[in-house]
Formats: structure tokens, sequence, C-alpha cells
């Protein structure tokens, strides 16, 4: 690969952001005028030309596990940049640069041009991963799209030290690398260099920007004026994160499950378990943390898992195994969820599923392949959850106007009706409905102070009433429902367990003494409860095995990521 001479690098950042680049970039700007939003863009991200040595090849493969070079797409013009396939901030934004690029290049002059990609990241870049990335972001779309990897951390390491792409792993969060978009003529020489802002506010304007300079290095004119879209799915800031305080487990008959949360770095997985002793990572290559990963275990081969929108990531992403999570069936869900979605996922099967945007009620039947909207008229809430009654009936639960709410979804009418908690009070449905029977169901609620009160019902969920009396808990999520039987299990800020008597009309203590360590939450299945301790070591699974407490490895990191 060939090496550039030290003093370039430096010349080159620092035109990056002097002032007096400008000068320069207008003497070279193209002949076609630039539109207001790509000029605003201009003094946003710069477009800085270099000294048109030959842009360094690079062996690597593509998305399909295809060997590629960047030699092979001379007679074109090339439009290279980094990109993190799990970044949920910048990336998915330059992803949407680009494909605005090949919109207002249209389809003659896109033919002329190759976008390529490379991943940036050195814990994430298997093929999976950037598949999964083009999947999300709809690249695998565009016909002159690239996104380059290769399975060797070092050969990437050398692509980067080559364009100068800063790369870095801190403890927490996100890879950081620079945002820079490289414009390589047709003979192979470096033309152009730009550092987008990656923000909404120069989207669309960076693809305009980027297309004139394109037309330039092509030698043509823009056949018009640019035109932009407003690119409404974009959001206009950073959403906000949606992580679970704990891990959240989906128990399963036998003492095994599958167990969602995000247990290291900044990085989501899921674990699966047929004896809940031994866990293996199966989370989706390609899915980091972002807003949170929730699963829904149907069986030990069988379950669905979500990808939460988090950043500029706004679209949520469904997956189906039906292989015990060694392959994924991945679709882009219409979203956004609604606030602070605690379970917007419900399945039955491994073909049939349903969630909640933000007003809508969606249906697959085809293992997720395509979503038909059910109802339009979803209640506006936070904290929702979905669940399932035997028999196939919906129920929607969560927070309304600052207090507890129940709907029930009526399939023929496809309206939400409100179900009454009597005494209704403050609070949010902490547990959704736990179905014992058809007619028989029992659900939690927790109030402002983490006071807790059981609800049952014995008519199919057409009348809730008190069923406990009420009980101090540690957080929401410290609460738990048996799979097996009508009976509610908490944790008390003594860090006792509680199980609520319901011929003693009290609370009683239940199980052996908790270990010494610091609880952070519990989920009880028919095989006992879990009890879940983070440290700054990582998150560690207690379990109670014959009357005593084990401590139950667990692996950190999913597929694809190299600790």
């Amino acid at each position: 690969m060939a090496q550039r001479p030290k003093w370039w690098l430096g010349g080159i950042l620092g035109a990056s952001v002097m002032g007096g680049v400008l000068y320069g970039v207008w003497h070279q700007s193209p002949a076609s005028s630039l539109s207001p939003k790509a000029t605003q863009a201009l003094a946003a991200d710069g477009m800085t030309p270099v000294n048109r040595q030959l842009a360094p090849n690079f062996h690597l493969v593509n998305q399909s596990g295809q060997p590629v070079t960047l030699a092979q797409y001379r007679g074109k013009v090339v439009v290279l940049t980094f990109l993190d396939p799990v970044c949920w901030y910048q990336c998915p934004l330059e992803a949407l640069e680009l494909s605005e690029l090949d919109r207002i290049l249209g389809p003659q002059l896109a033919a002329r041009v190759q976008i390529v990609a490379v991943a940036a990241n050195p814990l994430v870049h298997s093929v999976a991963s950037i598949d999964q990335f083009d999947t999300e972001h709809g690249m695998n779309q565009l016909p002159n799209w690239t996104f380059a990897t290769s399975p060797s951390t070092a050969t990437l390491q050398q692509v980067w030290k080559a364009y100068y792409e800063y790369v870095s792993v801190p403890k927490y969060g996100m890879v950081d690398h620079a945002e820079n978009i490289w414009i390589i003529g047709p003979h192979g020489h470096e033309r152009w260099l730009s550092s987008p802002q990656e923000s909404p506010q120069y989207t669309v304007g960076t693809a305009a920007l980027l297309a004139n300079y394109v037309a330039k290095a092509l030698g043509v004119t823009l056949p018009s004026a640019p035109t932009a879209t407003d690119l409404a799915s974009t959001p206009t800031a950073p959403m906000t994160p949606q992580y679970p305080s704990t891990p959240l487990v989906e128990p399963l008959l036998g003492g095994g499950g599958w167990i969602s949360g995000r247990l290291a770095s900044g990085y989501g997985t899921i674990l699966t378990s047929t004896d809940g002793t031994h866990w293996n990572a199966v989370a989706p290559e390609g899915i980091s943390q972002r807003g949170g990963l929730d699963v829904v275990g149907l069986s030990p081969t069988t379950a669905w898992a979500m990808a939460k929108p988090y950043g500029y990531q706004a679209d949520p992403t469904l997956f189906v195994t039906q292989n015990g999570g060694q392959s994924w069936a991945a679709s882009v869900l219409p979203g956004p969820l609604p606030s602070y979605a605690r379970q917007p996922l419900a399945a039955e099967s491994a073909q049939t599923a349903w969630f909640i945007s933000r007003h809508t009620l969606w249906e697959t039947v085809d293992g997720g392949q395509t979503w038909l909207p059910l109802s339009t008229r979803v209640p506006s809430l936070t904290n929702a959850a979905l669940s399932l009654a035997p028999g196939g009936q919906l129920w929607l639960s969560g927070t309304f106007r600052q207090k507890a709410a129940l709907w029930q979804y009526q399939p023929k009418t496809g309206q939400f009706d409100a179900v009454s908690l009597s005494p209704a009070g403050s609070g949010s449905v902490a547990l959704a409905p736990h179905w014992v029977s058809a007619n028989s169901g029992l659900l939690a609620v927790i109030d402002h102070n983490k006071t807790l009160r059981g609800f049952q019902t014995h008519d199919g969920g057409r009348h809730w009433t008190l069923a406990t009396a009420p009980v101090t808990v540690t957080n929401p999520l410290s609460g738990g429902v048996t799979n097996q039987g009508n009976r509610l299990t908490v944790l008390s800020p003594t860090h006792q367990l509680l199980q609520w008597n319901g011929a003693a009309n009290q609370w009683l203590a239940t199980g052996p003494g908790l270990p010494n360590v610091p609880v952070s939450g519990i989920d009880i299945t028919a095989a006992g409860p879990w009890i879940w301790s983070e440290t700054a070591g990582g998150v560690t699974l207690w379990r109670n095995i014959h009357g005593q407490w084990s401590a139950v490895p667990l692996p950190l990191f999913p597929k694809g990521v190299t600790p």
C-alpha cells in the first residue's frame, strides 16, 4: 500500500479547519451553481482540494463476501468513506446522504460513480454486520454501493492508516472514528476531501454538495439544479436511549430461557440456555445496544428480537430465529416506537407477531417479511407493553396521563377498549398481564413511591380488582410473576424476596437468604428466582440451585464482537 509523505496529513487537515482554504475551494468549484443547502453544507463540511496523488489501493471483501479492490473501479468516480456497521449516530445520517447523492445524480450519472464504504470498527467488522447495516438503511437498494471489510483487523488498520482515518474504542459506548468522505477521480487520483457535520441540518445539503463535486470529477454538469427531499424520516434531534435498568429474562419451562440486555461496553446481546446454567451469546451480528434489545422467547429454538431505535437510528429492526439464535431473519419496522417503550413486541409463533409504533398496531403472519397495519388508533402512552393472552387476545398496558392503564384490542373494530383497574391510582403497569388460564390473570402496578400492588381478573380481563396489599420494592423492574400459578414475588429494599400469600393476606419472606451482593433486580421463573448483580466488572446471574445461590457465568459479548 502506498505511503504518503508525513507533511501531507498536516497540510490537508490544517487546511480543513482554516478559513483560508475557502478561496481554493471556490476557485475549483463546479461550473453549476450550488444550491442554498449545498452552500450551507460547504461552509459546515468543507471541501478541500488534495494533491491528486494516486489513491492507495486495498484488497478487502464486500457485503457479499466477494473480493473487492479499489483499483477495480478505475473509470468511475469513487466516493470513499468509512462507516461503523453498528454506529447509531453519525453513520445512519451518512447513509442517508449517500442515498440522496445517488438520487440527485440520477441513474445515468450514478452508473458512472461507485460509492464505497470501509468498515471502521475494530470490534465489529464481520460480513454479516455490514450486510445488516445495508439492510437497516436500505443501502442494498443502491446498484453502485459497496461496503468493504476484512476478517483481519490488521488489514483494516492498514486501510485506515493509508487514508488517515482515526479510529478508537472507548471503554463504554460507540466506537469513535473520523467522518471523512474522499472523492477519487476516474483515473484513481484523489481529488477532494470533505468532513461532513453529520447533522440533520446538513444532511440534504451535504448530498447536494457531493453531487456537484462528483459531476466536476466526471467533467460534466449536473443535468439540472439539484433538488433535495426533506428526508422526513430523519429525526431532527437524536433519540434518547431506552436501556432497561436490568437485563430482561424470558423464561422457558425446564429452567432455561432467553436473556436480553446490555452486558459489556456499548454492546447489547441476547443469551439463550436450555438449562439456565450454560448460556450462549446469540444476538444477531451487527446489532449494537442502541436503544435496547428486547427478546420474546417462544421455545428453546424459536424467539423474536427487536433492536430499538436510538440516536439517529430512527427505525427499529426485528429478527426471528428458529434454530436457537444460530441465524436470524431481519426486517426493518415502520417505526417510531412509543416513548420509552417497555415491551412493544408480542409473538405467537415464528410466523405471527405484533408490534406497536407510535399510534399503529402492526401484524406479520409471514415471519416479518411483510407488515400490515391493524389499527391506527393506538393510545398515546409511555412504558408501553404488548402482551398476548390465551386464544390470541392482545393487551396493551403502560402509563396514560400519569396513571396505570390497560387496553384490550378488539380485532373486529380495530379499536382499543380501556379496561379499568379498581381501585385506580397513579403509577405505571410494572408487570404486563400474566395469564394462568383463559379467564385468570395477574398484573402489577407501581407508583412513584415504588409501591407495588397486584391486580387480578377471573373473567378474562373484563374486570381487574386489587389482589394484594401494597409493598415497597427496589425499582419498577424488580417484581416478577411466575409462569406457573397465580403468584407474585418481589424484591424488597432490604433485599428480601417476598411472595404474596393470599390465604394469610400478607407478603411473606420466601426462599433462602440472598447472596451478599449488590442486587439490581430479579426475574422469576418456574424453576425459582434469578438474581441480577451489576458491578464494575459486569453482570452476574445468581440462581437458586438446591436451596443455595450459585453464580452463573455469562458470555459478555455478542457474536461478531472481538473483546
